[in-house]
């Protein structure tokens, strides 16, 4: 009898098919399957459609780049690595580095971690600017001279990611210190209108097209229908404080950077288990505007998996202490 539709038929090779790695019976015989030949290729089709629609959610997290998906498949590695071995990918979010601010060791440690992880999405959750020579705040002469840098400095940063990671798709989410260019040409029309010209709005600028890096408008962006990964925009006083409310006000699971601190929080509702990771920074402890003072910022960055069959993630925050990545149990550094 079948197992699966429950029909009696003869116990033999024509309507069964002999069991993986063939045992033979005392009596000479062999044993069979239990399914039978109509409902196990009944069954074969239908996983081979789940696993077309898994590859096609995968090509198109992956995006329409040049560049083929990171996955592991059922006959093997085929890139990237990922907790949900055949129906996933797995991401990396690189947090505020803020252009020559940056702290050459966090930067060093936080790319070896990207071709130790290799993702299949890169979030670059913004602020890979300063651009303190346009803020509003009060700045030493020496901040002026440095835009130029600033913006060097980025563009560095976002080549040796692509370097990093050469089939990711990456993202590059717009922060408030990229918001100051906006602002800057608000109060100068005339510069506005010079760039314009020359077709050289911020992502150009930072040559991203070049890259095959995306940008994000909005500062914004949703990785699955429960999972968001964002700039920020509240800041509390605490590690975990701005998670906590990022998720009350988001009312999802999401990832941050913007506060410069690394913290995840949880929240049970009637919906299920949420979680909020902020994802630390990558600058300098100790640019000019702290002098005398310990910021209370961590070094780190977030990483996680997203799986396409059951419509689970994960994510983790690690962080990067003297210049070493601590994840996976493991110390990864330059």
């Amino acid at each position: 009898m079948c197992r699966v539709c429950n029909c009696e038929k003869p116990a033999n090779t024509e309507y069964f098919r002999k069991a993986k790695g063939v045992i033979h019976r005392d009596d000479g015989g062999t044993y069979l399957r239990g399914t039978c030949r109509r409902c196990e290729t009944a069954q074969n089709a239908a996983r081979g459609r789940v696993d077309r629609q898994v590859r096609k959610a995968v090509e198109t997290a992956a995006g329409p780049s040049k560049w083929a998906p990171r996955v592991v498949g059922d006959d093997g590695q085929e890139g990237g690595y990922t907790e949900h071995p055949d129906d996933g990918y797995r991401f990396v979010c690189i947090p505020d580095s803020h252009g020559y601010l940056a702290d050459p060791e966090a930067i060093e440690a936080a790319l070896a971690f990207v071709r130790y992880y290799r993702p299949v999405r890169i979030f670059c959750l913004g602020d890979h600017v300063d651009f303190a020579a346009i803020s509003r705040f009060d700045k030493p002469p020496s901040d002026i001279a440095r835009i130029g840098e600033d913006v060097e400095a980025c563009r560095d940063f976002m080549r040796a990611i692509r370097e990093s990671a050469p089939s990711a798709r990456i993202h590059y989410l717009k922060g408030n210190h990229e918001a100051r260019f906006a602002r800057f040409l608000w109060k100068h029309q005339e510069v506005a209108a010079l760039l314009k010209a020359q077709g050289m709005d911020l992502p150009n600028l930072l040559g991203l097209g070049d890259l095959n890096i995306e940008w994000e408008e909005s500062g914004a962006l949703e990785v699955t229908p429960a999972l968001i990964v964002k700039h920020g925009h509240v800041v509390r006083q605490r590690s975990g404080y701005t998670a906590t409310g990022e998720l009350e006000r988001n009312g999802i699971s999401g990832i941050s950077g913007h506060t410069h601190r690394l913290g995840q929080v949880y929240k049970r509702s009637r919906a299920g288990v949420m979680t909020w990771v902020e994802s630390g920074c990558l600058c300098k402890y100790d640019p000019d505007y702290m002098e005398g003072q310990v910021s209370d910022w961590q070094q780190g960055l977030s990483f996680g998996t997203v799986s396409l069959r059951g419509k689970g993630f994960t994510v983790h925050t690690a962080p990067i202490i003297k210049g070493r990545v601590k994840a996976l149990g493991v110390d990864i550094g330059a």
